[in-house]
């Protein structure tokens, strides 16, 4: 009797292992579609055109907005700092500061191991 129940036992977890993931990502797929899918109006979405519901296509234009809104985020930031440091012609090529900012950074940056490969100047 024990016996069967180790094998019942191992057959349970190998089947919890393997259907865990699974449900898991298919729930989280299904969360971000009904989250995005208000947001998106009924012309665009795929389940006006196509006899079936699609999933995870919310997955993907949550991921296409959230990479947009990086992109935008790093051109503002880069254009708000770029009269700084970074257009330095004595700037370090590894971190895009410039040497001459503080002393305290000149000595952070020279404890870098090949700095003198990556400084322009």
């Amino acid at each position: 009797m024990s016996r069967i129940r180790n094998y019942f036992l191992t057959g349970l977890v190998l089947v919890a292992r393997l259907t865990s993931p699974q449900t898991l990502t298919w729930w989280f797929i299904n969360w971000v579609d009904d989250l995005v899918r208000p947001l998106i109006p009924a012309t665009y979405r795929p389940e006006t055109y196509l006899p079936v519901h699609v999933p995870g296509t919310g997955l993907i234009i949550a991921f296409l907005a959230l990479t947009v809104l990086g992109f935008l985020t790093a051109i503002w930031s880069d254009a708000r700092w770029s009269s700084s440091a970074r257009t330095s012609s004595t700037a370090c090529r590894w971190c895009g500061r410039s040497t001459r900012a503080s002393s305290r950074y000149s000595r952070r940056c020279s404890r870098i191991p090949g700095r003198a490969s990556v400084v322009s100047g």
